[in-house]
């Protein structure tokens, strides 16, 4: 899961760059895959909502089953305004019976806490942005091994959660989600000392244009790339973080009526693009004279070239036909690939 109306080029070098295959790169890179990898900036901003009502509340305005969220429990979520579109994904952590808390992106936090705020009239809940809180992410096959090394006595799959405390006294909250897990420390004081363990115990700090690089992969979407308020979930491959089976939520009728009716013109596709720089996001998926799409992330890879992820009309999106983008004046090949790319 911060995004920006303009995507910033993630290593945009090529792969005769020597850089672009350094030992620091190819040590994030196989820390994210096979090891235990360190998100290396603020990976969430922490929404806390509190209140006798807070479950009804939550419930009412994403598009996950809060209700049925045992205390402790996790689930990955999405916030959706009145006509089904996306206006974050969230991780929920049911910290107490009537205490959550919902970690965003940090540049969509205030959007999302001001769309709460727009919805609570009698609710009996407290809404607010916990800045006494810290967060981190952790990635890569052999992140629970790591860090149950370090005294985390069992750590939590997907939909759990773990309570670690630290020899040192410190305590911070492990949140099982996919692809790996957030870490909220209690208190932003408490950060220092748990990142201190967590290099200790062998996980590796990797930046974000590594992790952006295992995330376009992955073929997971990201708030402020993929969506920014303007799509409904099926149209970004995030069907998966809807209940079908839950009460009315904040777009529960458009979203229903799109799935049941079949009526979704886009879908997210990975792309393969000739070429050794990652073209802006939104650049144009082009099909002849015709627009069939846009980029949303793109990558370079030091072995594999260019990868990308775009939002394709549907009945482009398992296409053999010639497809390009127009780059910097250029004209680039661009091929429909089945996502995610790592199993190709």
């Amino acid at each position: 899961m911060g995004g920006a109306d303009k995507q910033e080029r993630v290593d945009g070098r090529g792969p005769s760059d020597p850089l672009c295959a350094s030992a620091d790169t190819q040590r994030e890179d196989r820390a994210l895959r096979e090891g235990a990898a360190l998100l290396d900036q603020p990976a969430y901003e922490a929404i806390t909502v509190d209140g006798e009502d807070g479950a009804r509340f939550l419930h009412g305005l994403t598009t996950g089953d809060i209700s049925g969220l045992a205390v402790g429990g996790v689930l990955y979520t999405l916030v959706t305004d009145d006509r089904g579109h996306v206006l974050s994904d969230a991780i929920v952590w049911r910290e107490g019976a009537r205490r959550f808390h919902l970690l965003c992106e940090p540049s969509f936090a205030v959007r999302v806490l001001a769309w709460f705020e727009a919805h609570r009239i009698a609710d009996r809940v407290t809404i607010g942005i916990d800045g006494g809180k810290a967060h981190l992410g952790l990635e890569g096959l052999a992140w629970r091994q790591a860090i149950e090394g370090v005294g985390c006595p069992s750590p939590p799959e997907p939909g759990g959660s773990a309570l670690w405390r630290l020899a040192s006294g410190e305590a911070a909250a492990i949140l099982g989600s996919r692809p790996g897990a957030a870490i909220l420390c209690t208190a932003s004081s408490s950060l220092g000392v748990v990142r201190r363990v967590l290099e200790g115990a062998g996980f590796v700090p990797v930046r974000e244009a590594a992790s952006e690089r295992a995330r376009v992969e992955d073929g997971r979407p990201r708030a402020g790339f993929e969506f920014d308020g303007d799509l409904l979930p099926m149209e970004i491959g995030l069907e998966g973080a809807v209940s079908f089976t839950k009460g009315c939520y904040a777009g529960q009728e458009v979203i229903a009526r799109a799935s049941h009716r079949g009526r979704v013109r886009r879908t997210l596709a990975g792309i393969r693009l000739v070429g050794t720089s990652a073209p802006d996001r939104k650049t144009p998926l082009l099909a002849g004279g015709e627009s069939v799409g846009w980029i949303t992330s793109a990558v370079v890879f030091p072995e594999k070239g260019v990868l990308a992820l775009a939002c394709v009309r549907r009945e482009w999106a398992g296409a053999e036909s010639d497809l390009h983008i127009v780059f910097a004046g250029v004209t680039l090949e661009a091929r429909i690939s089945p996502l995610p790319f790592r199993t190709i």
